[in-house]
């Protein structure tokens, strides 16, 4: 952190202590308007002088001095000018390094929560995974059960569609509910193709073989 805002210290020390001082962009952004308006105030001056130099009402020792002053303000005039062209630069140099912190802020917040949902699906998916399979599997031979003795499934009533599983659209159309299926119930481990291409239940099937 700089003294950027300590308007009574040179404005020459308060550049060069920017360009090379800890300081964010917004402070160091703080320095433009300053220096604009002294370039303003000091074309405007050069101006003023350089027609005192060479009016003819100018006595020699007028013009000289004004000829002098004018000189003064054109070398300053190009010494603001470069300062504006630096600390722009120095602005937007130090925008890009807060850009890049930001990132990397936002790049280990999201990795953070990413890692606790792997933990929790190492933790949570198997259980889960298993406890639905055997929740369909009930399903499954409750289904049976009931079109034996002629009374509406388990699913349906759980789910509140219709007993045929076709849900109304507006006046004559229909939606068919996905049923729930063992086949659809993945397990979490996809690190080889058979295990990727093979639903849980597949899985459990052909380990008990």
């Amino acid at each position: 952190m700089i003294g950027l805002a300590k308007a009574a210290r040179p404005l020459i020390d308060r550049v060069t202590e920017a360009m090379t001082a800890l300081a964010s962009s917004e402070e160091v952004a703080k320095l433009l308007p300053e220096l604009e308006r002294t370039l303003a105030e000091t074309i405007a001056l050069r101006d003023e002088k350089h027609a005192v130099a060479v009016s003819a009402r100018s006595d020699d020792d007028t013009a000289d001095e004004a000829a002098d002053a004018a000189m003064k303000a054109t070398r300053k005039i190009v010494r603001l000018q470069g300062q504006i062209s630096d600390v722009t630069a120095r602005v937007e140099a130090l925008r890009d390094e807060e850009a890049a912190l930001a990132r990397g802020r936002e790049r280990s917040r999201v990795q953070s929560v990413r890692d606790k949902l792997v933990a929790d699906l190492r933790k949570e998916w198997p259980g889960l995974a298993e406890r639905m399979v055997a929740l369909i599997a009930r399903i499954e031979e409750s289904d049976a059960d009931c079109r034996r003795v002629g009374i509406e499934g388990a699913e349906s009533i759980a789910r509140g569609c219709p007993p045929n599983f076709y849900v109304p659209i507006g006046t004559s159309g229909s939606q068919l509910v996905t049923r729930l299926r063992a086949g659809n119930v993945w397990g979490l481990d996809a690190s080889t193709a058979k295990a990727a291409a093979t639903p849980l239940w597949e899985r459990k099937t052909w380990d008990a073989r």
